[in-house]
């Protein structure tokens, strides 16, 4: 990315309502998307979450300012986990000797919501005859 373009990047969060945290990144990360991933990472922290995940499975590049992030994060909660990370990403971690930090898994920190079960309808009440 050249200086003066807008990072590529977008962070979605998802939240178990219990202290877990899914970050998804979907573009590249790297110096030029660096605010906007700290902003999201920062906000994130507030919440003093137990658990931080990152879905990393729609990064196409990070460096090593995105590892930076990640083991920032990793100092400050209980547990951190990359989630389906991308080929590229899998192997900078690998690479780098950093799974013991940055275990990487197939599986959300934060589970999927449950479908709502259906009510079943209510049969209309019969009239009380005497």
């Amino acid at each position: 990315m050249t200086t003066g373009e807008e990072s590529t990047l977008t962070v979605t969060e998802r939240h178990d309502g219990r202290g877990s945290c899914e970050l998804c990144l979907v573009g590249d990360v790297d110096l030029s998307s660096l605010p906007v991933l700290n902003e999201h990472v920062e906000q994130v922290l507030t919440t003093s979450p137990r658990a931080v995940g990152f879905d990393l499975s729609s990064v196409g590049f990070m460096d090593s300012s995105g590892i930076g992030v990640l083991l920032q994060v990793a100092e400050s909660v209980a547990t951190v986990a990359l989630v389906n990370p991308s080929p590229p990403v899998r192997r900078l971690v690998e690479l780098s000797g950093l799974t013991t930090v940055l275990p990487i898994t197939d599986t959300s920190v934060v589970p999927p919501v449950s479908p709502v079960s259906p009510v079943s309808p209510v049969s209309p009440v019969s009239p009380v005859t005497s």
